[in-house]
């Protein structure tokens, strides 16, 4: 028996941004401890970095490999898409594409434009609604824009256990992500 039976209506004061982004924490959190990837949270975000994730240890060329992310959610975009187009402001971009002591990837998580469907819940599941993909912007071309960049990002790179387990692997053999 699902608890979510009849349509609940959140009334909530917090902003929606700020219910965007604490809802794609917990996506990513849920598959990094699925992963056994620690995940942390900078206490100022003053590097375009949002979350820290390390998986300990290791056999590859580097031990204890980690990469950075910076996290964004949107309701706007359809996740039936092959592809998607996803509008980033250009500063952050032009930041983002750096080289920086650890990987950096963006992950966006698409979510339902209504706040009610993001999340069912029964006695056997937990399902959140939809889920994020990921991008690395390392090595891109500078962007010349003055306010936002669009960035083409293939559905195929969609945020799971298993991608992050490889997105690691790679991190651990030295290799670009």
């Amino acid at each position: 028996m699902c608890y979510n039976s009849l349509k609940r209506v959140v009334k909530s004061d917090m902003h929606i941004t700020t219910q965007k982004e604490q809802f794609s924490y917990a996506y990513i959190r849920a598959v990094a401890t699925v992963a056994g990837i620690s995940i942390t949270r900078p206490d100022v975000d003053d590097d375009k970095v949002d979350l820290l994730l390390k998986r300990t240890g290791g056999n590859g060329k580097l031990k204890s490999p980690q990469f950075d992310v910076q996290v964004k959610c949107t309701h706007t975009i359809s996740p039936d898409d092959e592809e998607f187009k996803y509008e980033m402001d250009v500063n952050d971009y032009n930041y983002l594409i750096n080289q920086f002591m650890y990987p950096r990837i963006v992950i966006i998580v698409i979510v339902p434009e209504d706040v009610n469907d993001w999340l069912e819940q029964s006695n056997n599941e937990l399902v959140l609604r939809h889920c994020g993909y990921w991008l690395s912007l390392e090595g891109k071309k500078r962007s010349n824009n003055l306010r936002t960049l669009t960035l083409e990002i293939p559905k195929i790179n969609i945020f799971t256990v298993d991608t992050l387990i490889n997105l690691m692997d790679k991190v651990a053999q030295g290799k670009r992500l």
